[in-house]
C-alpha cells in the first residue's frame, strides 16, 4: 500500500471506519490482471468481456494491470493489503501485451460504456492519451457524458511527462485527474500539471507503491498512474461509508467532496503552485466532509436497515494492519518498472528501476523471472449489488458501410477471382481488378451474392471501424444485399438521388472479436433485418423540400426560388445531427438517440415541422418565413413507461438563427429501447423553452 508515505495513516485512519462493502463498485480499465495472484484470493472481482481477450500475459501491461488492481482489491492477510479491499470489482482489459500498448480513444469510451451498464460506481484509468489543448473524441466525450448522467465517477491518471502539459481523459471537467506525490510530500517531477488539473486534479502518493505483480511477487512502482487508484480506493471507502450511514451513494459528490477538502499550495497563485493541481489528497478532510453535513445527501430507509446488516458481517478494524511491512512477501518483492496519438497507460517516470520508464512507449520486464501464473478466474462472492444479471447487449449505430479482408490472402483471392473491369470508350479499355474500390467489388458481390460472407463487413465511423457485422442467419440475404447497395451507393456523387450516406445498424453485440487487415481488433455484431435502414440523403432532401415548400401552412409556399436555402439549411441539420450524435450506440440513450435520428430519415413531417418553427411563435408580420435551425438533440430517462421496457425522452431543439434570444422550439419523442429494434411511444410532444 502506501506504507511510510505521507499520506499512510491518512487511508489507514479511513481503513479503522471501513475496508469498503460489496455494494460499492470500482471498474479498472487496464492490462489483464493476474487474478491467481494470492493477493487477490477472496476478492469480489469479476473480468468483463472485451476486445482484450488474452487471459495473462507475461509483459508489462499485465504487470501495470495487476499492480493497479491490487493497490485497490489487494485482500487482508495477502501479500498487498489494497484501499478498498472489500469492495466489489470489475477487470476490464483494455491494454494487451503488445508492441504498442495502447488503445485508441473509441475504445477507451467503448470500455467506459461498458463498465456503466454493467453497474460501476467509479471507473479507474491510469493511463491517457496526451493532449495539447485536453480535447478529447467525441466518442470519448459521449462516453463520459454517460457517466454524468449516470452519477459515475471516473478517476484518471494526468500523465508522467513532467511537463505542464494534459491528459485525456484526465483533462475533461467531469474526470478527477490524479498526479504523483513524492515521499517528501511534493509533487513528482515527472508528474504533469496544467491548467485543466488546476480545477480537477489531485495528488496523491505515487512514490514506491507496493502493489502485486503476475507470478505471486509484489513491486513498488512510481508514477500517476499508480497514485491513480489510491485515489479511486479512497473514493469507494467513502461510498461505503456512505451507504452504511444509509445513505444513497453519491459517486460524483465523492469526487467533489475529495476536491473540494484537498489540501492547496500554500501560495496557490505562485509559480511553483502550478504542480501542486488543486491540492493535495486529504481522506480525513473528505470523510468529515460527507458524515457532518458537507454534502446534500438522501437517506434511503431500506438501504439503511440492509447497510447496518451488512457492516455487521464485514471485517473488523483490527483486521486493518494485519498486513503491514512483516506480512508482505519480501522475498518475491522487486522494483521494476511499467509502461506510458492513442490511450497509453500513463507515461513513464525514469528516475529510478522501481519507476515507470521515460521513453513513451519503453517498458522493462520486471526483473525478477517469475512463471506466468495459471488464471483461475473469478472468486465468487454471495454479496453482490444484483447488477449481474441477464443483460442484453443491443446495439442500434448509425455509420457508413465498410469490408476488410483480414489478410493478404483472403485479398488475393477475390482479386484474382474478380473479373477486369472494361473501360467504355473507342477502343474499350481494361483495368485491373482492385478489391478496395467499392464499385468494383460491389458489382462482383451482386454477380456472386454468396462471396457477401467470405470478407469482414465492417461498420465505420468516418474511416475508423467500430463493429464487425454479420448477418442474423435466417435474413443473411437481405442482410447482405443491402450492404452490398451502400456499399455502391456511398461512392454517389451526394447530389445523386441514390447516394446513401450512412447507415443505421440494429444488432445484438456478441462477446466474439475479429481482427482486422490493419490490426485493429473489432467487436461483433449480429445485424437483424428489422430496422437496417440506409439514410439516403439526397432523396430526403427532396422530400423534405417538398414537405417545406407545398404544405398549405408553409408561409414558403409555391417560393420556388428558395429551395436552394432550404436544401441548404437541410444539409446543415443532417450534418449536424450525425456529427453532434457520433457514437457506438451501445449504451440505451445512444440507441435511443440514434433512432430519433433514424426516423427523421422515415418521416420528413418531423423535419418539416422543426424548420417551420416560426409559424408557432408570437411574431411579427412576415418574420414567419424563416426557417429555424436545430440547436441540440438531448437525452433523457424518461418518467413515461411500460412494464418490460426501457424509456427515453429525446428532446430535438430548433431556434431562430437571425435571433437567438426568440424561444426555442421542441420536440419530445418517448423511445423504447428494450429490444433490439427501438420503437416509439405515444405522439410526438411540442412546446416552447426559454433561450
Amino acid at each position: 500500500m502506501v506504507h511510510g508515505h505521507p499520506l499512510a495513516s491518512d487511508i489507514r485512519s479511513l481503513q479503522a471506519e471501513t475496508l469498503g462493502d460489496p455494494q460499492i463498485c470500482v471498474a479498472v480499465l487496464d492490462g489483464p490482471v493476474d487474478l491467481a495472484h494470492p493477493c487477490f484470493r477472496g476478492a469480489n472481482l469479476r473480468r468483463l468481456e472485451t476486445l482484450i481477450q488474452d487471459p495473462l500475459g507475461s509483459g508489462r501491461l499485465s504487470a501495470h494491470g495487476t499492480h493497479v488492481t491490487s493497490v485497490i482489491f489487494g485482500q487482508p492477510n495477502s501479500p498487498v493489503l489494497g484501499i478498498a479491499p472489500m469492495c466489489r470489482g470489475l477487470i476490464v482489459p483494455v491494454f494487451s501485451d503488445t508492441p504498442e500498448g495502447h488503445l485508441s480513444q473509441l475504445d477507451l469510451a467503448r470500455a467506459i460504456e461498458q463498465a456503466v451498464q454493467e453497474g460501476a460506481h467509479i471507473i479507474n484509468v491510469s493511463g491517457g492519451e496526451r493532449s495539447p489543448k485536453g480535447q478529447a473524441d467525441a466518442v470519448l466525450v459521449r462516453a463520459l457524458k454517460l457517466c454524468e448522467d449516470n452519477n459515475v465517477l471516473v478517476v484518471a491518471a494526468a500523465g508522467n511527462d513532467g511537463c505542464e502539459c494534459v491528459h485525456v481523459p484526465a483533462a475533461l471537467s467531469s474526470v478527477v485527474a490524479v498526479g504523483a506525490l513524492g515521499a517528501d510530500g511534493e509533487p513528482l517531477e515527472t508528474s504533469n500539471w496544467g491548467e485543466a488539473y488546476r480545477s480537477n486534479g489531485i495528488l496523491a502518493s505515487g512514490q514506491d507503491i507496493k502493489g502485486a505483480i503476475p507470478g505471486a511477487g509484489t513491486a513498488s512502482l512510481t508514477g500517476s498512474s499508480f497514485a491513480t487508484p489510491l485515489v479511486s480506493g479512497v473514493a469507494a471507502l467513502l461510498l461505503s461509508t456512505q451507504y452504511h450511514q444509509g445513505q444513497v451513494p453519491d459517486p460524483r459528490g465523492i469526487g467533489q467532496a475529495i476536491l473540494k477538502t484537498a489540501v492547496p499550495c500554500h501560495a496557490r497563485d505562485s509559480p511553483e503552485c502550478r504542480r501542486h493541481l488543486a491540492g493535495t489528497l486529504n481522506s480525513p478532510g473528505a470523510y468529515a466532509y460527507i458524515t457532518k453535513g458537507g454534502m446534500n445527501t438522501v437517506v434511503n430507509p431500506d438501504v439503511a436497515q440492509l447497510a447496518s446488516q451488512a457492516a455487521g458481517a464485514g471485517v473488523a478494524p483490527a483486521e486493518v494492519g494485519a498486513a503491514g511491512p512483516s506480512g508482505v512477501n519480501a522475498a518475491a518483492e522487486t522494483g521494476t518498472s511499467a509502461a506510458a496519438s492513442d490511450v497509453r497507460p500513463a507515461a513513464p517516470d525514469a528516475a529510478t528501476n522501481t519507476r515507470e520508464s521515460a521513453a513513451p512507449s519503453v517498458e522493462r520486464s520486471p526483473s525478477v523471472a517469475t512463471p506466468r501464473a495459471t488464471v483461475t478466474g473469478v472468486v465468487p462472492s454471495s454479496a453482490d449489488c444484483g447488477c449481474n444479471g441477464d443483460k442484453r447487449s443491443n446495439v442500434f449505430a448509425i455509420g457508413q458501410i465498410g469490408t476488410d479482408f483480414a489478410t493478404e490472402a483472403r485479398r488475393d483471392s477475390f482479386r484474382q477471382l474478380m473479373p477486369r473491369p472494361i473501360l467504355p470508350g473507342s477502343p474499350p479499355t481494361s483495368v485491373p481488378q482492385n478489391p478496395y474500390d467499392f464499385r468494383q467489388l460491389a458489382a462482383y458481390l451482386n454477380d456472386n451474392p454468396w462471396e457477401s460472407t467470405k470478407l469482414i463487413w465492417t461498420l465505420n465511423l468516418e474511416l475508423t471501424p467500430i463493429y464487425a457485422l454479420e448477418a442474423e442467419l435466417a435474413y443473411a440475404d437481405s442482410v447482405y444485399e443491402i450492404f452490398r447497395d451502400a456499399l455502391e451507393s456511398q461512392t454517389l456523387p451526394i447530389d445523386d438521388p441514390a447516394y446513401v450516406s450512412r447507415l443505421s445498424v440494429p444488432g445484438v453485440l456478441t462477446n466474439r472479436t475479429t481482427r482486422l487487415f490493419s490490426g485493429q481488433t473489432v467487436p461483433v455484431v449480429v445485424v437483424q433485418r428489422r430496422g437496417l435502414y440506409s439514410w439516403q440523403e439526397t432523396a430526403l432532401v427532396d422530400s423534405a423540400i417538398e414537405a417545406v415548400q407545398t404544405r398549405a401552412d408553409s408561409p414558403l409556399a409555391d417560393a420556388a426560388a428558395d429551395t436552394d436555402y432550404v436544401r441548404k439549411t437541410l444539409r446543415i441539420f443532417l450534418d449536424k445531427v450525425y456529427f453532434q450524435l457520433r457514437n457506438l450506440g451501445q449504451s440505451p440513450p445512444d440507441r435511443a438517440i440514434n433512432f430519433a435520428a433514424t426516423n427523421a430519415f422515415l418521416f420528413t413531417e418531423g423535419i418539416a415541422n422543426g424548420l417551420l418553427s416560426a409559424q408557432y411563435m408570437p411574431t411579427h408580420a412576415g418574420q414567419a418565413a424563416r426557417l429555424y435551425s436545430l440547436d441540440n438533440i438531448s437525452v433523457s430517462k424518461s418518467s413515461f413507461c411500460r412494464m418490460d421496457s426501457d424509456c427515453w425522452d429525446i428532446e430535438v431543439r430548433f431556434f431562430d438563427p437571425e435571433n437567438d434570444r426568440r424561444a426555442k422550439l421542441v420536440f419530445q419523442y418517448t423511445i423504447d429501447v428494450y429490444d433490439t429494434m427501438p420503437v416509439s411511444l405515444a405522439p410526438t410532444h411540442q412546446f416552447l423553452v426559454a433561450s
